[in-house]
């Protein structure tokens, strides 16, 4: 049976250097006459959708070229569990039901086959609260032909579900095997004839590479406790009796603990990131491709059977459990001078939180792209990077060396204004097959877009927001003035939850300053407020706070809950990752608390924490590809997901509606709830007045603020000198931005 539990999770970065920033590669190959092909084979993937979700199945079992699963459906009118059994390969295409029961009649532990298409079934089946154990033989089109109930004496184990699976000859002789390393051989009939142990007193599975040869396997740590080896015992069918002098031992490393039969004596093992085949006469190991290979590329995927075609091809099959895609590849080797040579598309990010969520795409959009390969280099060593900005990063942009993508986000602002340096994407998705600017979310839209045009990506994203409780602002509108009347009317409260280390006062400015850093000053026509009453009044209000002390200490999650739900903490300020966290705050809040985002003088203000926004390069050789690669991340496929893997909220708008509905919240008892009417009407009207973050780190402006304000929190200026200094510098700076 495969040990689904196994996730290779293993994430590639690839390094380059500035030769292949500046978008140098060569131009894509032709294929040459037959003449000059070469002799150089390559194994390549052909990769194609199963006809059903791995996820969805109770187990799955393969042979030599047959794949068997059972799915379940339940029905909610008589809460009977529907199990449905089939066979399927990938020759045939269309998978075959073998046999339909429900939870009342019997409960399949593991099907296997004879070399001649019977099948055997072992599980279970109850009548009157006791179980009884059966072993039952079906042929090929899903007719039984015999069953026998086991009881304990019989098979003399302590419990049947023990079993783990078993194989059958050609004659009929069963052998099935437990966890302990016990073997229970079987005649044609399905009566028990003998029973024997493994020396090891273990055991992970029984193979039948060909007709007459079995072999038990187990694998062993050995070495410095990381390296395993894969060890075989041959088993006589007849008479259970174990050959020491047909032991094969393989060492190395594994990274699998599941092999499955290939050609004849062979097997199929993952060893050291590449699928191979073992011969069982010298235990000589051949390697068939690698998991990361050019045209293969499994990396990241869960590789759950391997069978092979009527042909020798190798079929392996594959789970991804971040976007819970189910496909399988068929194997074959190819001349290398057939194949198109793939042209590089670089893609420059910071090093950000998403980096292993984005990696997996690019391995995805690798995989299945015939003419390009992505790689990423990473500048920042943090979201921020370090001092102004202006590091490696931003140099090799204004230098005019740049990646064919960048990831814009923590970007300086004045680079982000100048849009020549970026493309337009709007012809692009005039153009797209896969994706149009109507499939994406409004809001998401306008995030995107700068001066009339539409210059960057946002792959998926979270959403910066807070709450305040009902009670405490009633029918207010969630401003300045309301911010800073909250924490006078509730002076034994703290006013808000914030991780970041720094002075208090200016995490609060920041809170203030988000959604209202318009008011004060205008970028695009070089004008100033600060001196204003209205900013006035905010620094006085800020620093009153400050005085108070009241800031909760940096605690978790938990905590502030308790301390919001207790009156103790005014603001709960978080980022909503996904549908189940949205969920899991309203079933906290119990209904006393209001969505209400940044204060602003707009309804409400929300932001978006996006990870990434990619742009092409105006300077980019490789804009078709560069395209193809932003296009993929928007496509109806990438973006359709509900996994708890992929902790994000989609940018379409099918794909965002079918993930908020679709995406359950799971109770302690398992029980599933989905999104309320309400809260998926709450969800819509915050994603509504969602914006694009003004407050990130590269803008000059801002910090000119922060840094002039920190000298009047303590007390080393007036409010009025204060004020007057920022309406100078930030003047000063606006205007050289103009020229």
């Amino acid at each position: 049976m495969v040990k689904n539990k196994v996730i290779f999770k293993k994430t590639i970065v690839i390094l380059s250097s500035l030769f292949f920033l500046s978008g140098c590669a060569s131009q894509r190959s032709e294929k040459l006459p037959p003449a000059e092909l070469s002799a150089e084979l390559v194994p390549v993937g052909e990769f194609a959708a199963l006809p059903f979700e791995i996820q969805n199945t109770t187990w799955l079992h393969a042979d030599q070229s047959d794949l068997y699963y059972e799915e379940m459906d339940l029905n909610k009118e008589t809460k009977v569990l529907i199990k449905r059994l089939y066979k399927w390969n990938p020759e045939k295409d269309i998978p075959v039901l073998l046999s339909e029961n429900t939870d009342q009649d019997k409960t399949i532990y593991t099907v296997f086959a004879d070399n001649n298409g019977a099948l055997y079934l072992y599980g279970y089946v109850s009548e009157d609260s006791i179980i009884h154990y059966f072993l039952q033989k079906i042929s090929t089109d899903g007719e039984p032909i015999w069953q026998v109930i086991l009881d304990y004496d019989t098979m003399g184990v302590l419990e049947g579900q023990a079993i783990q699976g078993g194989i059958a000859d050609a004659d009929g002789c069963i052998c099935l095997y437990d966890r302990c390393g016990n073997l229970y051989l079987f005649n044609k009939k399905g009566e028990l004839k003998k029973t024997a142990a493994m020396p090891s007193g273990s055991l992970d599975g029984i193979i039948q590479p060909s007709e007459g040869t079995a072999y038990g396997y187990l694998f062993e740590k050995s070495g410095d406790w990381n390296s395993e080896s894969l060890v075989l015992f041959s088993i006589d069918l007849e008479t259970g009796a174990l050959g020491p002098d047909k032991i094969c031992k393989v060492e190395g490393g594994y990274d699998v603990e599941e092999v499955w039969c290939g050609p004849e004596n062979e097997i199929f093992a993952v060893y050291n990131n590449a699928l191979c085949k073992i011969d069982l006469t010298g235990g000589e190991i051949k390697e068939i491709f690698s998991l990361d290979g050019e045209y293969v590329n499994i990396e990241g995927s869960q590789i759950q059977a391997v069978t092979q075609l009527k042909d020798g091809r190798p079929v392996v099959y594959l789970y991804d459990a971040m976007d819970e895609v189910s496909e399988y590849a068929i194997l074959s080797q190819r001349d290398k001078k057939t194949l198109p040579e793939k042209e590089t598309i670089m893609i420059g990010t910071s090093n950000v939180s998403s980096v292993k969520r984005f990696e997996y795409y690019v391995r995805r959009f690798n995989r299945r792209s015939k003419h390009w390969r992505v790689e990423t280099v990473r500048y920042y060593k943090d979201r921020y990077g370090s001092g102004d900005l202006v590091d490696q990063f931003s140099m090799d942009v204004l230098n005019g060396i740049v990646p064919d993508i960048i990831d814009t986000y923590t970007l300086p602002i004045e680079l982000l204004d100048n849009v020549s340096l970026f493309e337009n994407l709007e012809s692009y998705f005039a153009d797209s097959k896969l994706v149009k600017q109507e499939d994406l979310l409004d809001s998401v839209r306008r995030a995107c877009s700068r001066q009339e045009g539409l210059y960057t990506v946002m792959p998926w994203f979270w959403l910066q927001t807070s709450a305040v409780k009902k009670d405490n602002i009633g029918e207010a509108p969630w401003n300045l003035e309301t911010l800073l009347k909250l924490s006078e009317e509730h002076p034994d409260s703290s006013m808000l939850n914030n991780n970041a280390l720094g002075y208090k006062s200016l995490i609060l400015l920041y809170y203030a300053l988000e959604a209202n850093k318009d008011a004060f000053y205008d970028r695009e026509n070089g004008i100033c407020h600060f001196t204003d009453s209205s900013f006035l009044s905010l620094l006085e209000g800020v620093k009153k706070v400050e005085k108070a002390d009241m800031f909760p200490p940096a605690i978790n999650s938990i905590e502030w809950m308790r301390q919001f739900m207790e009156g103790e903490l005014l603001i709960h300020e978080m980022k909503l990752d996904s549908m189940i966290c949205f969920q899991q705050f309203n079933k906290d809040f119990q209904g006393s608390a209001l969505w209400v985002g940044f204060p602003s003088s707009q309804e409400q203000y929300h932001v978006f924490y996006p990870h990434m926004m990619l742009s092409i390069t105006s300077s980019s050789r490789h804009k078709e590809g560069a395209w193809a690669f932003l296009e993929f991340l928007l496509s109806e496929e990438a973006q359709q997901w509900t996994t708890r893997e992929f902790t994000a909220f989609p940018v379409r708008k099918d794909g965002f509606d079918y993930y908020i509905k679709a995406t359950p919240l799971m109770g302690l008892d398992m029980s599933e709830t989905y999104a309320t009417e309400e809260e998926i009407n709450d969800l819509y009207r915050m994603l509504d007045n969602t914006y694009a973050s003004s407050s990130i780190g590269g803008d000059r402006a801002y910090r000119i603020v922060v840094s002039e304000c920190l000298d009047y929190f303590l007390g080393d200026k007036s409010v009025e000198e204060t004020a007057e200094v920022i309406q100078n510098r930030v003047s000063l700076y606006l205007a050289e931005q103009k020229h």
